[in-house]
């Protein structure tokens, strides 16, 4: 069976969401939830001025770019499963091809991202100030 049949429609939506690439769009895109969600709940901390300070290397980009992108991916990833869900209501199958050539890609081109983006990360925690460890300690995960 090829890629574009696999999205066969379900008659319920527990049947839907028992199909394995349902459950892996969904596994992703609660993991763009935890990681956004994670970054603005521990990534920032208060300065002197009570202005948020991002506890990579004081750089605010680390911390903008990792919340962009898993927001980003986040909302694409509901709009995929939707997608996936009407995917038997699409009867032209030049739209299906397109729709899967973007899914490929859009999952090439984030892996892309997420790497570069905890390749900056990395960087960013390595070069920290001592003086900010008290405060970073729970970043380290």
């Amino acid at each position: 069976m090829d890629y574009a049949r696999s999205f066969a429609h379900t008659d319920t939506v527990m049947d839907f969401l028992r199909q394995p690439k349902v459950l892996l769009k969904l596994i992703t895109t609660f993991i763009m939830m935890l990681i956004f969600s994670c970054v603005l709940d521990q990534g920032y901390a208060k300065d002197i001025r009570y202005q948020d300070l991002c506890l990579y290397n004081r750089k605010q980009g680390a911390c903008n770019f990792t919340v962009g992108i898993s927001i980003i991916a986040f909302f694409v990833g509901i709009f995929y499963l939707v997608l996936v869900y009407f995917w038997d209501r699409i009867q032209n199958p030049v739209t299906r091809k397109y729709i899967v050539f973007v899914d490929f890609v859009y999952c090439g081109f984030w892996a892309f991202l997420f790497f570069i983006d905890f390749c900056y990360i990395t960087d960013a925690w390595r070069k920290t100030d001592k003086n900010l460890a008290y405060i970073t300690s729970h970043v380290k995960s």
